[in-house]
């Protein structure tokens, strides 16, 4: 009777799991949003515009954006453990998985470790305008990891669009289309991230590479939103 109960143990922590997991991301990826959102408005020395989201980590309130950079990067750790329960069999999948729990963690990082202040006028320091010598090493593992995770976060989506896991799940299959249609925008922020951050003055995206970066960020949410009501409805007809 005890080797019968493991399995039936085992089979019943998958779902709840999984509805656990999706639930972080569900509350957590709009609430990384809204932070942003709030954060940027109540601040009148800050530009949504010019100005990138790591920027809110500095001055007086700088802890609230240190802590939405924490909590968003646990909650894609968390939800990536519930993620490889449900589709991490297939090769696409595991790549997928392997790259979600990367990107979790550079945001983790990028929260502990924050950008440099210009003492002059408050600012961050510009990467194309002084050059990473001058920067502390905190500041430059931010930038690094910062990229890493923009430059996963397609990769990842369009993992997901490959992974044919549920071929008979019309669910699953209208997730695969939108994984890589929101995967492509994600690319195409990433481009335009790089061209927005070239040196000036001859940049004509540079004075919007704040609402660049919003542009790559709100696709890679929407995705793990997507992603998170897919696993909860996975996880909810197992049990």
């Amino acid at each position: 009777m005890n080797a019968q109960a493991a399995p039936t143990d085992g089979a019943g922590q998958e779902p709840a799991i999984g509805r656990f997991s999706a639930w972080c991301i569900l509350v957590c990826s709009p609430l990384y949003l809204g932070v942003i959102v709030l954060e940027g408005l109540l601040r009148p020395d800050y530009d949504a515009a010019t100005m990138f989201i790591s920027e809110l980590a500095l001055g007086s309130r700088g802890f609230v954006q240190i802590a939405n950079f924490i909590v968003f990067g646990l909650s894609i750790l968390l939800f990536a453990m519930g993620v490889a329960l449900s589709f991490g069999t297939t090769r696409a999948g595991r790549i997928g998985v392997t790259l979600l729990v990367i990107v979790g963690i550079c945001m983790v990082a990028a929260g502990v470790f924050v950008i440099d202040p210009v003492p002059a006028s408050g600012l961050t320091f510009r990467p194309a305008a002084i050059g990473p010598r001058h920067m502390s090493f905190h500041s430059k593992f931010h930038y690094v990891v910062s990229s890493v995770a923009f430059l996963l976060a397609p990769i990842c989506a369009f993992c997901f669009a490959f992974a044919d896991r549920f071929a008979e799940d019309a669910t699953w299959q209208a997730f695969r289309r939108w994984s890589l249609a929101l995967g492509i925008a994600m690319a195409a922020g990433v481009i335009l991230m790089k061209l927005a951050t070239m040196p000036p003055p001859t940049n004509p995206l540079q004075p919007w590479r704040g609402l660049i970066q919003r542009a790559m960020v709100l696709p890679f949410v929407a995705w793990l939103f997507a992603f998170g009501v897919v696993l909860l409805k996975r996880a909810s007809l197992k049990t």
